[in-house]
């Protein structure tokens, strides 16, 4: 039985029962607190994090969530304020005041890819926007909780020191509703719409996940099954709401729809040549990833991997 561990111990911890993994887990937090002279509380997320490199993934979602927390705290640069309790996170960062509903939410790990991990950074690396005259229009597509949007707004108005305008798009009423709760102080710049993004002007089911972190993987369906149901709108028909005439970034994360969007026989798909940016996260459990960069290809996007992100940079003029 482990009671003591020294400095360069070779620490391994092998899978069985769940209860006896804790068990020993706990254990080896309490004796290594004993030497390191920090409370176990500390101690959790750095030790979690190294198990789940250690392909230990699964049956650990609290865990997970606790090594997430202490990443997004001391990894965000531009975090000021942070208050955790019972009822969500409330921070303010790069200015803005947000809300992340807690656990078993996933509102703390998409924090962590927008504002952590920078996600969407580099695409401020592949087009100069500096020569812009008039305000940057982004779709922000499968907005979630509006973090990517409040994202871009910072980026753009505060960075690049230019106006902006983004359409923010959600589908599930949970999370538009905190879509609008962290982007309401940034008055008209970021325009929060409850809808989908789909190929055609319909209406769809709501899929929820009954797994944690539901809220990252929230689908529409065109079966009758469901929960609830959403209305749908077209990038042309933003675009025509909008009186926008060409999309600066157009940003993609819902959930396996992207293939209704760009590979349905009835998708008119011809918004593309009136795209300069795109990011995309396209999900090959859904369908064939391929499928979608040869559309883009066709269209005159360079296309390349960042991460789980797919990014198309128009390459060519824009032609009708």
């Amino acid at each position: 039985m482990m009671s003591t561990l020294k400095h360069g111990t070779s620490l391994k911890c092998y899978w069985g029962n769940r209860n006896n993994l804790m068990e020993k887990l706990s254990r080896i937090i309490r004796s290594i607190s004993q030497h390191v002279k920090l409370e176990p509380q500390f101690l959790i997320p750095k030790l979690i994090y190294s198990l789940f490199k250690s392909n230990l993934k699964f049956g650990f979602d609290r865990y997970t969530y606790a090594s997430c927390l202490y990443e997004s705290k001391f990894g965000c640069q531009g975090l000021t304020f942070w208050n955790y309790t019972k009822n969500g996170l409330f921070l303010i960062c790069e200015g803005a005041e947000l809300f992340l509903r807690p656990f078993p939410s996933s509102d703390l790990f998409v924090f962590r890819q927008v504002f952590v991990d920078l996600q969407y950074r580099p695409l401020f690396n592949y087009f100069d926007f500096s020569n812009f005259v008039r305000p940057l229009r982004i779709i922000d597509a499968g907005a979630n909780i509006g973090l990517s949007s409040v994202f871009f707004f910072n980026e753009i108005q505060n960075r690049l020191n230019l106006d902006v305008s983004i359409y923010a798009i959600e589908p599930d009423n949970d999370s538009f509703n905190s879509l609008v709760r962290n982007t309401a102080s940034l008055d008209t710049k970021i325009i929060p719409k409850k809808a989908a993004l789909w190929h055609a002007k319909t209406r769809l089911s709501l899929i929820k996940s009954a797994n944690y972190f539901s809220e990252w993987g929230v689908k529409v369906s065109n079966e009758l099954d469901g929960n609830g149901l959403v209305d749908t709108k077209t990038v042309a028909g933003i675009m025509e709401e909008m009186e926008w005439d060409e999309i600066d970034i157009l940003k993609i994360d819902i959930e396996g729809s992207e293939f209704e969007v760009f590979l349905n026989r009835n998708a008119d798909i011809s918004f593309l040549y009136k795209v300069r940016l795109i990011a995309i996260e396209i999900h090959n459990n859904e369908g064939d990833k391929q499928a979608i960069v040869d559309v883009l290809n066709n269209y005159g996007f360079d296309v390349f991997d960042h991460g789980e992100l797919t990014f198309a940079l128009r390459s060519k003029n824009y032609t009708n």
